[in-house]
Parts: C-alpha cells; structure tokens; sequence
C-alpha cells in the first residue's frame, strides 16, 4: 500500500509538473544575466498536490566586463600621467623619484632572466638554481595568465630602464586591456511561491518595500500561446503604488519602473565573451 502511494505521488506530481514550469535555463536579452530555475509542486498536509501553487528555487548569475578596452584613449588622456612628461616624452626631474620607486632592483633582475635579456654590467647574475625556480613558476601558469605575466614584466623593465611616456602608455594600455578581459560574476539566490493565473501564466509578487515608491516586484513564469516546453518565459517588472513620488536617485517612481522591467528567455548555452579572468562577488 505504501509504495502504491508513492508511486500514485510521483505519478501525480509528474502530471502536474508536465503543465507548469520545470527546470528553466534562461537569460536577459543581452546575456549578461542567466537565471536558473529549479520548480515542483507543493502538497498540503495530506499529500495532495496544490494545483494552482509551485515553488521555484532560482539561482541568477550576473556578469560584466570590468573595463571597457575602448574608452582607453579617453581614459589616457584625463590621466594625471600625461603631465608627467614633458613635450619631447621625456619624463619631468621632479617625477623620476615616483618611477624609481616602483623599480625594484631584484625585480628587474627576475623579470630580465626570465625574458632571456641581457643584464647591465651592475646586475649580479641570479644563480642555477634560483633560474630553475623562476622558470618552474613560469611554467606552472597556462594560457592567457602566462601570456600576461610574461607581457606585464616587459613592460615593466621597459618602463624602469627607459621611463618614457610611451613606455608608462603601454604600460597602463595593457594594465587596461587585463581589466577588461576580467569578468565580475555576482550570484543571488531565492526560493518564490508562484501562483496561478492561468495554464501558461504562474506569478511571484512581494508586499511593497519600505521605500518612497512603495514599490512591489512582481514575477511572471510565462508559455506564449502554441509554446513548446523550452519556450518558457521570465519577466521581472516592479510597480510603485506611489508613481509620483521619487526614488534615492531623484527618479521619478513610474519612470524608474519602465527602465527596470526584465525579460529573460532560452538560450542555447550562451557563453561569457572574452573573460580571461574571473571575479566572484556573492
């Protein structure tokens, strides 16, 4: 008896399962954002499923590049650094105390041993087995963060043996383009009661937050009429009840509401583009 009950259970579950949003993988319209979502029928006290309540654990995964490789230009020339160097490029008496201080002697001996570059007649060879050290954390970095190492320490012992502004240029300009092949990944998770409305229309809303708006966020799981399981839809819309009244960023209310509305839909496997490096903040 007991495991006919189960088996009725499961049975019972799958038929409801079968009209209501399941496992969803899906992303905002630029894919910065994935939302996963993993939903199942609720029972009562008796056993019997609830059919018109589900409850959805979902799992959003935001990313962004962290620098934009081409606003470098502008970036440049609103830097402080320009103004260090004179006309010709040459770098300013009174700076050189600030480039000095960044080379580190040993350093430029590591970083030149490591490049294969010829040391001046002041630098003392680095032993066998300290080369042999150096070599083996080398070899213990892949990809691009090999590439980048070996790129930064280039630019370095340039910048400290001849501190011209093209050197400090490439320097920063590559500093830059390490930023904006870095990717920051926030990730928020939430268990939400969806109700329905209709076959194809399950609804999440919360009780109006304590800010000026008195804002409510409602969201919707979505099936467009004739839609195959996979053409299931997201959309997160907040409403204020006071449309009129302005948020903390001097917005208007109604007008902060139409800027914020999301819609999320399939993807097959959308990928982070051009993320060398991965930030994780939670």
């Amino acid at each position: 008896m007991f495991r006919l009950l189960i088996i009725f259970l499961a049975f019972s579950a799958s038929a409801v399962l079968a009209k209501t949003p399941q496992v969803l993988n899906l992303w905002n319209e630029d894919n910065s954002t994935r939302l996963f979502f993993n939903c199942s029928p609720i029972f009562d006290g008796s056993g019997v499923i609830d059919d018109n309540k589900i409850e959805c654990k979902s799992k959003s995964t935001h990313y962004n590049h962290k620098a934009n490789s081409s606003e470098f230009d502008e970036l440049w020339l609103n830097s402080e650094i320009p103004a260090m160097f004179g006309e010709d490029g040459v770098l300013l008496s009174k700076h050189k105390d600030e480039i000095s201080q960044n080379c580190d002697a040993n350093g430029l001996i590591i970083f030149k041993s490591m490049l294969g570059l010829e040391l001046d007649k002041n630098q003392p060879s680095l032993g066998i087995e300290e080369l042999e050290k150096i070599k083996a954390s080398l070899n213990q970095k892949k990809g691009a963060e090999r590439e980048d190492f070996i790129k930064v320490a280039r630019h370095l012992v340039n910048l400290c043996e001849k501190p011209s502004m093209e050197a400090f240029k490439e320097l920063e300009r590559f500093s830059h383009d390490k930023e904006a092949r870095t990717c920051s990944l926030a990730q928020q998770n939430l268990t939400e009661i969806y109700e329905k409305i209709t076959d194809n229309v399950w609804v999440s809303q919360t009780k109006p937050d304590a800010s000026s708006c008195k804002r409510i966020q409602i969201s919707t799981l979505r099936l467009p009429e004739g839609g195959r399981y996979s053409d299931w839809e997201f959309e997160f819309k907040p409403i204020s009840l006071d449309k009129l009244a302005k948020d903390t960023f001097g917005t208007i209310c109604a007008v902060a509401d139409e800027e914020s509305v999301e819609i999320y839909t399939y993807r097959y496997k959308p990928v982070f583009v051009g993320c060398d490096y991965i930030d994780f903040f939670y």
